[in-house]
């Protein structure tokens, strides 16, 4: 999260795929051979999801699973592709 994202006291955003409120696990960059998936901490202004807890699973090109973690990170709203509730 930049220093110019302020916290705002939301519960829930609207996404392309439906209403996200805080704890939900979302699905953002979901390709071919990577997904990415993240719970959401908190809404920040304007239209922004900081995420914790952000996995990314990929296949490489030898078809072997590879699982990373990454801290906190923030998306667009439209990055969304799934919702987990």
């Amino acid at each position: 999260m930049s220093t110019n994202d302020k916290i705002v006291a939301l519960t829930t955003m609207g996404t392309p795929v439906g209403q996200v409120k805080i704890g939900d696990v979302v699905v953002f960059q979901h390709r071919l051979n990577h997904v990415r998936i993240g719970t959401v901490l908190a809404i920040a202004a304007p239209n922004n999801l900081v995420l914790k807890q952000v996995v990314c699973v990929r296949y490489d090109e030898d078809n072997i699973q590879r699982v990373y973690r990454k801290p906190n990170c923030t998306i667009k709203s439209h990055q969304v592709s799934t919702v987990i509730h």
